[in-house]
């Protein structure tokens, strides 16, 4: 039975039998007119199914083994900022500024099956906790000097109602399964904890290490750490550079989940370049492959059974850093 119905059912029952824990008529209707989905934020963490139906898309997430998962990504796990984000949102959405009440007009506000998108959360048990048909943005002209204080507001719905609000606090999830998937690969790491790092290169030339010293040095006032190579001092901007890349990859796509402890598969070209850093006693290592799909590249992470693929750009961003962009002139 539908969140919506069950509502109604429990509203009916307490005008009928006036049981006075359930608030007066006033309270009762504050709570369904103040939020969407006003049980929603006291059962959300018994969600166990997440389904996202947008226009030629779908996104199922689902609680597997006590952790969640992306089920059409070979159950990679979820991005958790943004499943947070999305219960945030789903449990402060607000139900006070219904602009129809015309079942005809959702095509109109896209809060229809054909344009809209539909999020469904789910317990344990198949019950339904808040079913949502979010639509179009509402329009309207921004004067430039007000662009900031700008408002975005969205139409929505209960799904399977009639009604149509117009919520300022919807905040539209993404709807490519592949951008559900946790894509940092070093999310928790402080550039600043990285002591040293090598390239391993099949090219000529092209591998190096670069290693953090003791000593310090202050550019534009500003403290920086001193680098060096085999050949000498790096600069230190170049290093930083590249411990930001590096710190900051992230996957565009989960390709395969590899058997066991399984080395890079060699169909995908892994082992071309790989890149090595020391971070607190632990070693980071990841290998690039060959390009895949037009703009991204395979790699593969020593210690994640996962085959991704990054941006060719962020690739490109690493491999730019060579001995001649870190060694500092003499």
């Amino acid at each position: 039975m539908g969140l919506a119905i069950c509502f109604a059912l429990c509203a009916l029952a307490a005008i009928a039998t006036h049981k006075p824990w359930l608030g007066d008529a006033h309270s009762r209707t504050y709570a369904r007119v103040g939020l969407l989905f006003p049980e929603l934020a006291r059962v959300v963490d018994t969600a166990v199914e997440v389904v996202i139906v947008s226009p030629g898309k779908e996104v199922k997430l689902h609680l597997l083994d006590g952790a969640w998962r992306v089920k059409d990504k070979l159950n990679h796990p979820a991005h958790l900022s943004r499943l947070s984000n999305l219960f945030a949102t789903l449990s402060t959405l607000k139900s006070s500024d219904m602009v129809s009440d015309n079942a005809a007009n959702h095509a109109v506000y896209g809060v229809d099956a054909e344009h809209g998108v539909r999020i469904t959360l789910r317990d344990a048990s198949g019950a339904v906790l808040a079913d949502l048909m979010a639509g179009n943005l509402r329009g309207q002209e921004l004067i430039p000097e007000e662009a900031e204080r700008a408002i975005l507001a969205f139409y929505v719905r209960r799904a399977g109602e009639a009604e149509v609000y117009l919520s300022n606090n919807y905040i539209a999830p993404v709807t490519s399964p592949s951008d559900w998937i946790e894509n940092k690969f070093l999310a928790s790491v402080d550039p600043a904890s990285v002591d040293w790092v090598e390239r391993i290169s099949t090219l000529p030339d092209s591998s190096w290490r670069l290693t953090r010293t003791q000593d310090t040095e202050f550019i534009d006032d500003v403290e920086h750490s001193v680098w060096s190579l085999e050949s000498g001092l790096a600069r230190a901007w170049a290093a930083e550079h590249l411990l930001a890349v590096l710190t900051d990859l992230r996957a565009s796509d989960v390709i395969e989940k590899l058997d066991g402890a399984a080395g890079p598969a060699a169909k995908y070209g892994l082992g071309i370049e790989t890149y090595r850093a020391g971070i607190g006693g632990a070693v980071f290592q990841l290998h690039l492959g060959t390009l895949a799909r037009d703009g991204h590249r395979y790699i593969q992470i020593d210690g994640l059974p996962w085959v991704y693929t990054i941006a060719e750009y962020e690739s490109e961003s690493l491999r730019q850093v060579d001995l001649p962009f870190l060694q500092l002139a003499e």
